[in-house]
């Protein structure tokens, strides 16, 4: 917490017993999802995640809750969202008077980098991996919740476990983990630096360019967490004997088609990954809808857009030019398009639908490669890629895109080539590092 946060925290209570009254009257209104949400809260007791608040003399705050549905989910369908954001009679959130914590947390396109060079590769998730590592009791203390007991009478409950929605969540949840693998280091050697390294969030993923080194690193991994208290679940894998040994439950089920790619997909740090052609695809999430496009449709198809790798640059730098234009015209959030605006977003859309249809490798082959980089600019905008050439006897040499990255020129401010050289060359950089 900041310092001196004591000063800044108010009073709460009042605020979320009115928010828990309002959204009991909504869950009426829908009994699937009151049930839903019923089912996870009661959950969430049964497994010591939250208990009866205790009296004490500490500081409190209360947390307003609302439920998120999760369409693509394999097991939890309603997840209850701790508000963290709520404002308190002073004006602030518990959030604003948190401390953030360092920076654990990889670089994605590190992660996705590294990932691309094994062979054999698994992904799985570590389940609840927030609700596994128990808080403090007076810190507990400060997440406290409304909901109704056995009997039916609303009472105040305490968050135990590492919450939602926290400034510091994500912090916590990272630093048990590695301080987790250390402790262990000399039992699982192997198994401590993939935790260190191969973690993004609760997602983990690895491989090895040899299928027994694969499988032993998987059966470490395994052991390291389950003395922790942490259990490896959803397991998908482009080799399908890195999933002969594991029962039904500690596998990702509708991944294990591996005679049909396009059925035996799932997601894999924002892609889409098909396990058994081994390909990375894009979903198409642009709406394609008979309701006039404005600048605040055509941000929100934009920022749909997912590409850590920036593969589908070509697209996306003309949907930011678009945008750039709709800014520089002054253009109301809910205002409709000028004609010509109209007409090249309709023909970017229609490209942008059918980025699906794009396949990317996922393995690529580095042990005879050389790796190749190009760059470019205009005074609307400056690019940077880097290609992979791999080479293999009596065969044509493979190239494949590794990474890209683009931004836009400033508009306000005049910029010569010379700069523009520099940040290009900073643009590089950034990725060759990886």
């Amino acid at each position: 917490m900041n310092k001196g946060f004591e000063r800044q925290l108010g009073h709460s209570k009042l605020k979320a017993v009115a928010q828990f009254k309002q959204l009991e009257r909504k869950l009426e209104k829908y009994r699937q999802l009151c049930e839903k949400y019923n089912h996870f809260m009661n959950e969430y007791i049964a497994m010591n995640h939250m208990k009866p608040a205790v009296e004490t003399n500490s500081l409190e705050c209360y947390l307003p809750h609302h439920g998120v549905l999760k369409f693509e989910s394999n097991s939890t369908k309603l997840q209850a969202v701790f508000n963290a954001s709520e404002k308190k009679s002073t004006g602030f959130s518990l959030k604003d008077l948190m401390e953030c914590g360092s920076k654990l947390q990889r670089d994605i396109l590190e992660l996705l980098l590294s990932w691309r060079a094994y062979k054999y590769v698994y992904k799985a998730n570590c389940e609840k991996m927030y609700l596994m590592i128990k808080v403090q009791e007076d810190v507990q203390q400060l997440h406290k919740i409304m909901w109704r007991n056995e009997q039916g009478a609303m009472q105040d409950f305490q968050s135990c476990t590492v919450t939602y929605g926290m400034k510091a969540a994500p912090y916590l949840a990272l630093r048990t983990m590695q301080q987790s693998a250390s402790d262990d280091a000399d039992v699982y050697p192997i198994a401590t630096e993939i935790l260190k390294k191969r973690l993004y969030v609760d997602d983990l993923i690895y491989g090895s360019n040899k299928i027994e080194k694969a499988k032993q690193a998987q059966r470490k991994l395994i052991d390291i967490l389950r003395e922790s208290g942490f259990n490896l679940r959803k397991r998908s894998s482009n080799e399908p004997r890195l999933l002969k040994d594991l029962s039904n439950d500690q596998i990702n089920v509708s991944t294990v088609n591996f005679n049909n790619c396009s059925s035996s997909s799932t997601k894999a740090l924002g892609l889409r990954w098909h396990l058994s052609c081994d390909i990375f695809t894009f979903d198409n999430k642009i709406e394609n809808t008979q309701k006039p496009d404005t600048k605040r449709s055509i941000l929100s198809n934009i920022s749909k857009l997912f590409d850590a790798l920036c593969w589908l640059s070509p697209s996306t730098i003309k949907a930011k030019l678009l945008f750039q234009r709709l800014w520089s015209e002054h253009k109301e959030w809910d205002q409709s398009l000028s004609p010509d605006i109209q007409h090249e977003w309709s023909k970017l859309k229609e490209e942008l639908m059918n980025i699906s249809k794009i396949k990317i490798p996922r393995w690529v082959s580095n042990t005879q490669s050389s790796v190749h980089g190009y760059a470019d600019a205009s005074e609307k905008a400056y690019a940077t890629e880097v290609y992979i050439k791999t080479y293999k006897e009596d065969k044509e040499p493979r190239i494949n895109l590794i990474a890209a990255k683009t931004k836009l020129a400033p508009q306000k401010k005049r910029i010569t080539f010379k700069n523009i050289l520099k940040k290009i060359d900073r643009l590089h950089t950034n990725i060759n590092v990886f």
